[in-house]
């Protein structure tokens, strides 16, 4: 016994990338079979061959399993989110020893201090390039070094030809600074205001001649660890001795 059928639903059309009809063989396993009026089991053989043609399937008709991120991508992206509500603080990377090295550098250059009592600035936290300002229209670029008690502001005084002595050049190449200001800043600093969009802290101070100095930043990342630095420092400041 043999017979050949084709899925009566099958499509035979012009559909895109249609899937050609199988052809479905059924076959019993003995080729005779005795009649008889009692029920009968018949066991067959089912073939379904598919003619080969060019159909491939798409893309969108697999569906693989779902996929679960792994262990390690979970602790990653909880990680990403706990630095998200808790960011990394900024920090110079600045060893004490290079710190006082500084501090001892700057004692040397300021050939006047006006008074001030060096030894009572306390320890260097910060120190850069800054532009400052008593108000946000007129800028000059500044030498600053903040003190856990003092800010100054120092500027580089160029020599002129009669100054320099080929002699004792050795000594030139410590080049000599004029102190522009000085901050107390532990006494008289009453708040930081930040202004991330061109990198300025304003400095809020209690003193009636300079209620307000103003830092800009040439970077992001120092106008950050500026910020950090003075609040970290004892909300306290003092007028600028300008000199």
């Amino acid at each position: 016994m043999e017979m050949e059928t084709s899925p009566h639903n099958a499509r035979t059309g012009t559909a895109k990338n249609s899937i050609p009809p199988p052809a479905v063989t059924i076959r019993s396993e003995f080729p005779t079979l005795i009649r008889s009026r009692q029920p009968q089991s018949l066991t067959c053989l089912i073939t379904v061959e598919v003619v080969e043609g060019k159909w491939r399937p798409l893309s969108k008709d697999f569906h693989g399993p779902p996929s679960f991120p792994s262990a390690h991508e979970h602790e990653i992206q909880a990680r990403e989110e706990l630095s998200a509500f808790n960011p990394e603080p900024h920090h110079t990377h600045e060893s004490q020893e290079n710190l006082d090295e500084v501090t001892e550098d700057l004692h040397n250059r300021v050939d006047n201090w006006h008074g001030l009592d060096f030894s009572r600035f306390g320890k260097l936290r910060l120190h850069g390039t800054v532009r400052v300002g008593k108000d946000r229209q007129s800028w000059q670029e500044l030498e600053c070094y903040l003190f856990s008690d003092m800010l100054i502001c120092v500027k580089d005084r160029k020599l002129s030809l009669k100054q320099w002595d080929e002699t004792d050049s050795a000594k030139q190449k410590v080049s000599k600074c004029t102190l522009k200001g000085s901050i107390l800043i532990q006494k008289h600093l009453k708040q930081v205001e930040p202004s991330p969009d061109d990198f300025v802290l304003t400095l809020s101070l209690s003193v009636g001649e300079l209620p307000q100095f103003h830092l800009q930043f040439p970077s992001r990342n120092e106008f950050e660890v500026w910020r950090q630095g003075l609040r970290e420092i004892n909300h306290a400041a003092s007028p600028i001795q300008t000199v």
